[in-house]
């Protein structure tokens, strides 16, 4: 058994497994790869906090709530620019969906221009490591990525 469904299993209440399950079985169907990233990796061993879903492909963060949206979840707040989506889940537990990206400053103290990258690129460009850490939801590539 992988260690995410071990991590799921005993961390994560009811509603909060089956938000990520719902949102593992959908992006292996629309073939994305899928992530949870950031702080609530680490912090869900010690709290039950939700999980917050990364997708590596690009733009596809509307699809993939629209496709939530037809089993019950509900759109909260939707960023096309950043290509986010908050979504409150069956059971109030609440997520986000949102595309891999990469921050890139022409100058410094300039706003950044958003590049879409991979899910490495986006770990890399966070500002703590913590947030740094991602637990892969892929069948094939069940990993925690550094």
């Amino acid at each position: 058994m992988p260690d995410y469904m071990f991590f799921a299993g005993k961390r994560l209440s009811p509603e909060q497994r089956a938000a990520m399950m719902r949102v593992q079985e959908l992006s292996a169907a629309l073939g994305f790869n899928v992530y949870l990233t950031g702080g609530t990796v680490p912090r869900s061993h010690h709290r039950r906090v939700a999980p917050r879903p990364r997708l590596q492909r690009r733009g596809q963060s509307s699809r993939i709530a629209r496709e939530l949206e037809k089993g019950g979840a509900r759109v909260l707040f939707e960023d096309e620019k950043l290509r986010q989506v908050e979504l409150l889940f069956a059971g109030d537990c609440d997520g986000s969906i949102s595309a891999a990206r990469d921050d890139h400053y022409v100058r410094p103290g300039t706003r950044p221009e958003i590049r879409w990258s991979t899910i490495m690129e986006d770990l890399r460009r966070r500002d703590f490591s913590l947030n740094a850490i991602a637990i892969s939801l892929n069948p094939a590539v069940a990993r925690v990525a550094p």
